[in-house]
């Protein structure tokens, strides 16, 4: 690992961090920014809903968008241990992914990765959620990659809980606040995906393409598409 590199990363995200008015899209950024630095194939990010169950946050790819569903229908998998235990979960070895997790085991090796690495969320000594990093080979992170991990996982914690956020500072208002987000650019995704004929995962890109060049954040650009394709504006594909 490149500790150049990942420091450099820490530091963008953290200058970005004060920066943000979109947690949505601050995640995706974030995600982006963490797989470059870590060499990493795909991350998920799950929090504690008001029912005690995880859902989805954020995710890098469609894949891992399925995988990180799977582990909140089943209750089973790298995010539920680590949220569950408060304790980092590092599996490395196709094996023991099938023996600890005998349903989510195989599922993830047949999405094509060999090893995840999943630390907690914590805010204020409380379990919040957990983070989830996967990679195609069975390649462990290391010391240096575990502690630049955690760091990222930090920059989650504060982006989700930040008190310049309008609204309630209570904890499950703010984590609410961010899985609408969510929710809405998940209702955007299958509208470009209808729209455009093509797969949830280009559409994102689209949907990122979209926000970018309109110079809204994710959230906004979401909200202008589905409102739209409600209206039946959207232009012909």
């Amino acid at each position: 690992m490149d500790d150049i590199r990942v420091d450099q990363a820490l530091a963008e995200v953290t200058s970005a961090l004060h920066h943000h008015h979109d947690v949505t899209g601050f995640l995706a950024d974030l995600i982006e920014v963490c797989q470059r630095a870590l060499a990493v194939d795909a991350t998920g990010i799950m929090v504690l809903s008001r029912s005690g169950r995880l859902q989805l946050l954020a995710a890098s790819t469609h894949r891992s968008t399925e995988l990180e569903l799977y582990q909140s229908q089943i209750d089973e998998g790298p995010c539920v241990d680590a949220a569950a235990d408060d304790l980092s979960v590092i599996l490395a070895e196709e094996a023991a992914l099938r023996e600890r997790w005998p349903r989510f085991g195989p599922a993830m090796v047949e999405a094509g990765f060999r090893s995840v690495h999943s630390m907690p969320l914590r805010w204020e000594g409380a379990p919040l959620g957990a983070m989830a990093l996967f990679r195609h080979e069975a390649v462990a992170l290391d010391g240096r990659e575990d502690q630049a991990a955690r760091a990222f996982a930090d920059v989650v914690v504060q982006a989700v809980m930040d008190d310049e956020l309008p609204g309630s500072s209570a904890t499950q208002d703010r984590i609410d606040a961010a899985l609408a987000g969510r929710v809405l650019v998940e209702q955007a995704k299958g509208v470009m995906a209808r729209h455009r004929g093509i797969g949830m995962g280009d559409a994102y890109d689209l949907l990122i393409e979209r926000a970018t060049a309109s110079g809204r954040t994710l959230t906004e650009a979401a909200a202008e598409l589905v409102a739209q394709a409600q209206r039946g504006e959207l232009d012909p594909a």
